[in-house]
């Protein structure tokens, strides 16, 4: 049996290496050539070659995955659409090696429905997690957040939220939240809620930071619209601006978007901001 398993293992080594100079010296090619991550090798190629550790190549895929991302946030460096594509299909090719691996789920939901606006390539690998993690309620939450907030459809998001719900450790404010959601109302404070439970469940520093900043911007927007409704209700009609708030003393002063825009009213009456929720370039 020991005879058998030192061959067995070394030849996975060899050829997790093999693979991964491979994909490093395409990497660094494109890298060289476009400023962009590599696609991955097909999934029925790489279940080839990790042999019986799909396990141990789901997490170097998704480990250079993250830390490719995480360079282009240090160094500021913008992130074109193809390139969020490979990155989706990076994460893909990690989840199918390991349905069970969590983390690729968790950093899709924060970059891909966020950053990328690519929702339902988010729910696509979101529901592989679903179906093989039954006792985790948290990817039909974030299914069906996605449902609601990016691609509007109530009735879908409300089936994942349904799910959700029914499987152990749902959070207790998942029904309230199905209900503010149903009501089609309480939007961006659902989205402060959502990003809270996000950022409390990643891992990665740089990716933690980026999801709190995002809920402190609508913090900042939540907050002018309850002062909006304030001032409806106290002098009977909407304001002509934000800056009135501040005038008639609804408020001290205006928050600061920790993106560098500036809050303001719509022509529809909604507040949001020049930002645009991704950092403004001094």
């Amino acid at each position: 049996m020991r005879a058998t398993a030192l061959p067995a293992l070394l030849g996975a080594l060899l050829a997790g290496h093999a693979l991964l100079s491979v994909e490093l010296a395409s990497v660094r090619g494109a890298v060289a050539a476009r400023g962009e991550l590599a696609p991955p090798l097909p999934v029925v190629a790489l279940k080839l070659l990790s042999l019986e550790y799909d396990s141990l190549i789901a997490d170097l895929l998704f480990s250079r995955t993250l830390s490719f991302h995480g360079g282009q946030l240090n160094r500021r460096e913008s992130i074109n659409e193809d390139t969020y594509r490979i990155i989706y299909r990076r994460l893909d090719a990690a989840s199918a090696l390991d349905p069970y691996f969590v983390d690729p789920y968790y950093f899709g939901q924060a970059v891909l429905a966020w950053g990328a606006n690519m929702p339902r390539e988010t729910n696509a690998l979101l529901d592989r997690g679903r179906i093989h993690r039954a006792d985790d309620w948290v990817m039909p939450f974030f299914m069906g957040f996605n449902a609601f907030y990016f691609l509007r459809d109530d009735a879908q998001a409300a089936e994942y939220l349904m799910d959700a719900s029914q499987r152990p450790g749902a959070a207790p404010l998942l029904g309230l939240l199905a209900a503010r959601l149903a009501s089609k109302g309480g939007t961006t404070e659902v989205a402060v809620v959502f990003l809270d439970q996000l950022a409390a469940r990643t891992e990665d520093s740089v990716t933690r930071g980026q999801i709190r900043q995002r809920a402190d911007a609508l913090r900042g927007i939540r907050s002018l619209e309850l002062a909006v409704e304030h001032y409806r209700d106290a002098f009977g009609e909407a304001p002509r601006d934000l800056r009135v708030l501040v005038e008639r003393g609804v408020v001290p002063s205006l928050p600061v978007d920790p993106y560098g825009g500036t809050y303001y009213l719509r022509p529809d009456g909604s507040v949001w901001t020049t930002s645009d929720l991704r950092p403004v370039a001094r």
